[in-house]
């Protein structure tokens, strides 16, 4: 082939080897100025691109003109100064250009600023053989011109976009290589391509000994001129690096968070709290990529925060926030903020809890039980049914009345506990507020399932409870509403169910009902009964009319019986019957607490005024009567105020 003849029997080697030597000395510097160029990793990308276009520059010259000098063409040689000069020009600011384009933020931008760089290596070898006199005819092979050309600029793209990903397996070493390929292959292509006829040496040229002289200074001060580039590069280098390690060091530090520090898909820098999160030393993590850690890694360039898991060294994934950024100064870099969720999330878990609970209990709230019904609807099928369970203790007022709150809490927490042993795992137990628990039955068989399991806790609430030293026996009434046919929503349920639980107490508490139809009319005249009844009361509707009691030995009046009867402005009198269901003792609306001491108060008035009129005194039992105001109250101490004032 012409070009290993060309290189073989027309070149010194041992000349040829140290331009070998200059070219790989020069190509590792420039590739390593590139690559600061282009990562911005500290100082200015233009200080670096300068730096780079003179180390490349000043190589390829060099390497050229050793060539030059290992190249012997069996005829004197000359060299023009000028155009010597201005091919190290030309080499510059070619690789300027060139390097200055690799070195923007784009994926084509290497290999476009390569193949710039191997045009400029190409001007710079022809112009230098422009400075190449000889006494010879010199012919040129154009085909071998343009393989030169190609050779150029297909290696210079090709070195460039290996340098642009040094992290990569062997990314640094094959840049170098193939950028000293570049510009080697260039050089002995181009030399292939010119043949030369010797002639006699032209006057006013610089011949033999010496153009060599000249050549040998000019190339020992480009020399320097490259590994003065390389030192100066190498002590700017260290410098940058050394304080913005420091920087990042100070920065990651300081800061709460666990800190990354990622520069082209490596971590460079971490802090302690990260260290800590890993399990692993900084010497253990350096080098290491994000992705081998997070399970979700973050898009660059987005503000939002993402949860994602950090895996530790031991296996254990620890859920965690991670917030990244960019550096805008240095491409490549980027830092990650990882917060540790842990104690956060046992905080919510803690509220939710709280929120979601009964905190006497620990049971269900109303709300969590309401949610918890949804939840149990959605899923219901055709041929499932659910039963609701509306529990309402009986006789716990008495235990805080005589106990205590204390004693009634703790029993409320026994009653949670017994509940709760008796039903199964998927059924949901809630307590409602006071004295009321409610129950969603799943999966049983409806009504069959909900009456068995209210039977049940009837017999397991009438057993009684062992309190700080106290025998509790109270019981419980039930009311119960079966979805889907009583209802599909959860307040219609609950509320169907509270109305059996009312039916239930009224017809004698410790007992179940189901929810019927005419609960609701049932339930509504009750109501208006009581809202009637309480107006009767502020109105002053009631009368006492007395029935006398009398002694059968003597067969005289010894008292009277004093009866309250109810006279409405429109029904007239009320049958005590019919007024009996209102003012019951065991119903929350407090009438039957009014209208004893009301009755009371009527009597009292009565029995004074008829003193008054005949003058007799209290004692007589002709005038004595009483009052039907409650003995049990009276025998508690329970008396009116308005009563003792008035009698």
């Amino acid at each position: 082939m012409r070009i290993i003849s060309c290189l073989v029997t027309q070149h010194n080697l041992w000349l040829v080897a140290v331009a070998a030597l200059i070219c790989a000395l020069g190509s590792w510097s420039t590739v390593r100025l590139y690559w600061h160029a282009r990562s911005r990793a500290g100082g200015s990308p233009v200080a670096w691109v300068f730096l780079g276009a003179v180390s490349a520059g000043a190589t390829v010259w060099c390497t050229h003109f050793v060539a030059m000098l290992a190249y012997e063409p069996g005829a004197p040689v000359a060299y023009n100064p000028g155009l010597t000069g201005l091919s190290l020009i030309v080499a510059v600011v070619g690789a300027g250009f060139g390097l200055s384009l690799a070195a923007q933020p784009y994926r084509l931008a290497p290999a476009l600023g390569g193949a710039v760089l191997g045009g400029g290596i190409a001007t710079m070898h022809y112009t230098g053989m422009a400075a190449f006199a000889v006494d010879a005819i010199v012919q040129w092979n154009h085909l071998y011109v343009a393989a030169s050309l190609v050779v150029a600029v297909g290696l210079g793209a090709l070195a460039l976009n290996l340098a642009a990903n040094p992290h990569k397996k062997f990314g640094t070493p094959a840049a170098v290589g193939v950028f000293m390929l570049a510009i080697v292959g260039l050089h002995f292509t181009a030399m292939a391509a010119m043949s030369i006829v010797p002639l006699a040496p032209t006057p006013a040229e610089l011949t033999s000994d010496d153009a060599r002289q000249f050549l040998a200074f000019a190339v020992a001060g480009v020399g320097l001129l490259v590994v003065g580039t390389g030192v100066a590069s190498n002590v700017v280098d260290r410098q940058t690096r050394d304080q913005a390690q420091a920087r990042q060091r100070y920065l990651v530090e300081g800061s709460v968070d666990g800190m990354i520090v990622e520069f082209d898909g490596h971590i460079i820098e971490v802090n302690k709290n990260f260290e800590a999160l890993t399990g692993l030393s900084r010497d253990e993590l350096l080098g290491s990529a994000v992705a081998d850690f997070l399970t979700d890694r973050p898009e660059v360039g987005t503000a939002s925060i993402v949860s994602t898991v950090l895996r530790s060294s031991d296996g254990l994934a620890i859920p965690v926030e991670a917030v990244i950024h960019q550096d805008p100064s240095a491409s490549g870099l980027v830092i990650y903020a990882i917060r540790d969720l842990r104690a956060r999330l046992l905080q919510e878990q803690k509220i939710t809890h709280l929120a979601r609970t009964d905190s006497l209990t620990g049971l269900a709230n109303r709300h969590w039980f309401q949610e918890e019904m949804a939840i149990a609807l959605r899923r219901i099928g055709r041929d499932k049914q659910i039963g609701v369970l509306w529990i309402d203790l009986d006789r716990f007022k008495q235990v805080n009345d005589t106990l205590g709150h204390p004693i009634g809490d703790a029993l409320l927490r026994a009653v949670g506990e017994r509940l709760t042993q008796n039903v199964r795992i998927e059924d949901v137990v809630g307590r409602m507020g006071g004295d009321e628990f409610a129950i969603i039955q799943l999966g049983s068989e409806q009504p069959r399932g909900a009456a068995n399991l209210a039977e049940r806790l009837i017999g397991k609430l009438s057993e009684p409870f062992e309190i700080d030293g106290h025998r509790i026996n109270i019981g419980a009434s039930i009311g119960i509403s079966v979805a889907p046919h009583d209802g599909k929503k959860p307040e219609e349920l609950i509320k169907r169910a509270d109305l059996a639980l009312y039916s239930s107490k009224f017809d004698g508490r410790g007992i179940f009902r189901f929810f019927e139809q005419g609960m609701d009319e049932k339930a509504h005249r009750r109501r208006m009964l009581e809202i009637d009844l309480k107006n009767a009361l502020a109105l002053n509707q009631f009368e006492l009319f007395y029935q006398p009691q009398l002694d059968t030995t003597t067969r005289t009046v010894k008292s009277f019986e004093a009866l309250l009867r109810w006279r409405h402005p429109e029904r007239g009198l009320v049958p005590p019957l019919r007024l009996h269901p209102g003012c019951r003792g065991d119903r929350p609306n407090g009438l039957h607490r009014s209208m004893g001491p009301h009755a009371g108060l009527l009597g009292c008035s009565v029995m004074a005024r008829r003193h008054r009129r005949c003058g007799q005194r209290v004692g007589n039992p002709v005038c004595q009567k009483y009052a039907r105001t409650g003995g049990r109250r009276f025998a508690r101490g329970h008396r009116s105020p308005s009563l003792s004032a008035r009698t």
